[in-house]
């Protein structure tokens, strides 16, 4: 695995053009944040303006919303990231300090909270990200502590990552964090890509050539951006070579957030879903 790092930062100013075409937009949000689609493909959507929770299937059609305002269960204040497996949709309710866990039709099952505990080190605040390995380990950002807290699969406390002791891979301002299939750690922290494995060891830092602001990882297929740039790497993929997506004369709006399944690129601003099919390789220029 370090091998594969560095051979990816070996390469990480390789960038390839590749073309996209547009085949639909769809929402209506006030202040979207975060998008995440689970392996049947189905796709929810935070929005921290009017504290909702969407889900979509891949062609857009809304299926269901719930959330609002407040501290209650099945309301937010702030939701800022959601991550859905094939059962699960977790989202980080950032000002109310928790994680509220729905099932896939966004009915709720429970809160995930740490306030109440003694010793600190298991306690989190204001969460901003989060991701579940396929072990079923929970990675939580914790925005309050500059930390990822690691939970096993109970909820019991793991571990601490990229905290004060982790010398020169302690995280300082951390954005966004992603998680790969294989556990592997992927944190926007000031202007670098901090990597972690499983385990919390620090093992590679990226330096980007643009101030990415989020980050997402679905099937392996990693997806940096800022309000106007997106790049794409697929972590499966030997050539380990970045694709710069042209998007300039397609969207108008800010980038907030991207991810790709099954061969679409899914573009998320504010205030709608931009819906790209990605051309096979015969059609790039």
């Amino acid at each position: 695995m370090k091998l594969t790092l560095l051979i990816l930062f070996l390469v990480l100013k390789v960038i390839y053009p590749q073309e996209l075409e547009l085949l639909d937009t769809v929402g209506n949000f006030d202040k979207a944040n975060s998008i995440a689609v689970n392996p049947a493909g189905f796709i929810f959507i935070t929005d921290e303006s009017s504290n909702m929770l969407y889900k979509t299937d891949t062609l857009g059609n809304f299926i269901k919303e719930v959330g609002g305002y407040g501290w209650s269960e099945m309301s937010f204040d702030t939701p800022v990231d959601v991550f859905a497996t094939t059962l699960d949709v977790y989202v980080c309710d950032k000002n109310n300090s928790r994680i509220q866990l729905f099932d896939k039709d966004l009915n709720y099952l429970s809160e995930f909270r740490t306030d109440k505990n003694e010793n600190s080190d298991y306690n989190f605040a204001y969460p901003i990200s989060l991701g579940i390995s396929n072990q079923g380990d929970l990675f939580l950002l914790d925005a309050d502590n500059s930390r990822i807290i690691k939970y096993d699969m109970v909820g019991k406390f793991s571990q601490v990552i990229g905290g004060n002791e982790a010398g020169s891979f302690a995280l300082s301002n951390p954005k966004k964090m992603a998680v790969s299939s294989y556990g592997n750690l992927f944190v926007i922290n000031d202007e670098q890509i901090f990597v972690f494995d499983q385990f919390g060891n620090g093992i590679l830092k990226l330096n980007i050539e643009f101030h990415p602001t989020n980050i997402n990882i679905t099937n392996e297929k990693l997806i940096l951006n800022n309000d106007k740039i997106i790049k794409y790497l697929d972590l499966m993929n030997g050539n380990k070579n970045f694709i710069n997506y042209s998007l300039e004369n397609s969207i108008d709006d800010e980038i907030v957030e991207g991810l790709v399944f099954n061969q679409r690129l899914y573009i998320l601003t504010e205030n709608q879903i931009y819906i790209f099919k990605i051309l096979p390789s015969e059609y790039k220029n």
